[in-house]
């Protein structure tokens, strides 16, 4: 058993699910979710939550691009097509909107339904995306890809684990909380 884990017979039913925001009321009033890890902000005074840690995005290429030497400019950045996370209609995309506010667009010309399968997309293609750097960094590791800075300022970005106020006191709930918060902390 796990150190400080509750006691006695505690099931716990981990299901991960991709809800918009526009689905997350019902799913919470339904008791469908006890808690969500999200990037984006989810606003409401029903809700608890917790910073678990902040991060940035970070360009990922194919190892051998046939245009990009040790670094991209910003020329190459706008001008190279980029494959894109789709995500749903009503959830900001964080980079996209960052561009916009500067006046630029990227060009991209990939929709992936899921930020797992990119890296093995761009591993394979002379197409880039921007990325988390934990995510970009784990891909690193086992593809032949390799991560640069990206060329245009993007802001930083927190993920935080929300929950309500009526699971807050349950020790298994507060217990699975905790994990994840001490998980986090070595990201």
């Amino acid at each position: 058993m796990t150190p400080g884990a509750p006691k006695g017979r505690v099931h716990f039913l981990i299901t991960v699910m991709s809800l918009s925001p526009q689905e997350l009321p019902k799913a919470w009033a339904d008791g469908a979710i006890d808690l969500v890890i999200e990037c984006h902000e989810i606003n409401g005074s029903h809700l608890y939550q917790q910073k678990l840690f902040e991060d940035e995005f970070v360009c990922l290429v194919r190892q051998d691009h046939p245009h990009i030497g040790e670094t991209m400019t910003r020329h190459q950045f706008l001008d190279l097509r980029h494959a894109a996370v789709q995500l749903p209609p009503a959830v900001p995309n964080l980079i996209d909107t960052a561009l916009s506010q500067q006046g630029l667009k990227r060009r991209s010309v990939l929709d992936i339904p899921h930020c797992m399968v990119a890296p093995f997309i761009i591993a394979r293609t002379d197409l880039i995306i921007v990325l988390p750097r934990r995510q970009a960094m784990d891909c690193s590791a086992v593809l032949p890809v390799r991560i640069l800075p990206c060329p245009i300022p993007l802001p930083r970005f927190a993920t935080h684990q929300y929950w309500l106020a009526d699971v807050n006191k349950e020790k298994p709930h507060q217990w699975l909380r905790k994990a994840i918060r001490e998980f986090c902390k070595g990201l």
